[in-house]
């Protein structure tokens, strides 16, 4: 009986922290600044009209992935940053600390609450680019859709991330970190062909050890196979999906531990 009360309670706890989350979100005008800039650029996108109706929808789909992919960061990074550092700074963190809510139901709830956000965002760009797509007379793409999601998960990755070092760093800081991040993980290949062979055996030993750290993105990115009907087989996408969910597990904890750890004084 006791146990279950127990559960009930955080439950709410968890609940009430994801709907403050959501809350401070909706009331940001510059997140709804970022998905409008996103909605006119891909309406403007569409209009392009190649002399080839072919050619079109590679450009349509080149470009709007391209164009979600960067209003994803950016909002990824507009919602979540100042999350931690304004209670920080305003000294709010401290009373819902104080209460009987642990560091890791208050964390989870933020990341929880932000996620939200940031899938509600990509809905709306998910939906738009397929509308039209579909109004262009172009069927609906299921591989499309498949890459849409993995930029999706790509977005939860750096939300993670950003939220590792959001109670430990200035927002500044906080940002160049997840862009070295996002550089690092999108340009893997080239730094492990080029950058490793050029510099001394210690230095390449400790720059493996970066890259095993930071995640691969280029395994979210079918782009290239969408753009030109590549087909991509279904288990590749089911082994990218794993890789990133296993991946978020893992620095999840990490932040946990990190934030039960951190002295907020």
């Amino acid at each position: 009986m006791f146990f279950n009360y127990l559960q009930e309670n955080m439950l709410l706890q968890l609940r009430a922290i994801i709907a403050l989350t959501i809350k401070e979100i909706i009331r940001r005008k510059l997140t709804y600044f970022l998905i409008l800039i996103c909605l006119l650029y891909l309406i403007v996108v569409s209009s392009f009209q190649p002399f080839k109706l072919n050619v079109q929808f590679r450009l349509i789909k080149d470009l709007s992935l391209s164009g979600i992919e960067i209003i994803g960061i950016l909002s990824t990074f507009v919602v979540v940053i100042p999350l931690f550092s304004r209670e920080i700074e305003m000294k709010t963190l401290f009373p819902i600390l104080a209460k009987p809510i642990s560091r890791s139901l208050y964390l989870t709830g933020r990341m929880i609450g932000s996620a939200i956000a940031i899938t509600t965002i990509w809905l709306v760009l998910t939906i738009e680019i397929n509308l039209l797509l579909f109004f262009k007379g172009q069927d609906f793409s299921l591989p499309l859709l498949y890459s849409l999601i993995l930029l999706l998960f790509e977005f939860y990755v750096l939300l993670v991330w950003v939220s590792l070092f959001s109670s430990f760093v200035s927002p500044p800081l906080n940002v160049s970190i997840a862009t070295m991040v996002y550089v690092i993980g999108n340009f893997s290949y080239f730094f492990k062909d080029f950058l490793l062979k050029k510099v001394p055996m210690v230095l390449s030993y400790i720059l493996k050890g970066i890259f095993l750290i930071i995640p691969n993105f280029t395994f979210l990115h079918t782009h290239d196979a969408v753009v030109h009907d590549i087909p991509v087989s279904n288990g590749y996408y089911l082994k990218v999906m794993m890789y990133v969910i296993v991946y978020i597990a893992c620095l999840y904890q990490i932040a946990i531990i990190a934030f039960e750890k951190k002295d907020i004084n």
